[in-house]
């Protein structure tokens, strides 16, 4: 009956040692896959940061353009309210006088 043993523990054994080399594959798979994933989520983060740099600097772009269009039409307005002030005096000059 012990060699019947022998030949049992011999039996579980190769199968304890196919399982191992099945689990270290499995684990082994695990790891590059979380590597993997890891990349990838460093490169969207990198990708991220770039964009929002690339927005930030639109949004200032955005501001100093407004900032100057509504310098603009602050100075046409101003020009428009001084040539109204200035026709004003002429045209009162050009009216004929109704005695």
């Amino acid at each position: 009956m012990a060699e019947h043993e022998r030949t049992q523990l011999s039996s579980k054994q190769g199968e304890v040692g196919e399982t191992k080399k099945a689990l270290q594959a499995v684990e082994s798979k695990r790891r590059d896959e979380m590597r993997e994933r890891d990349r990838k989520i460093a490169e969207l983060e990198k990708a991220l940061a770039g964009e929002k740099k690339k927005r930030e600097g639109a949004d200032a772009k955005l501001k100093e353009v407004k900032a100057k269009l509504t310098r603009k039409l602050r100075s046409r307005q101003t020009t428009q309210d001084l040539e109204g002030q200035v026709d004003e005096p002429e045209m009162k000059h050009a009216e004929p006088n109704h005695p």
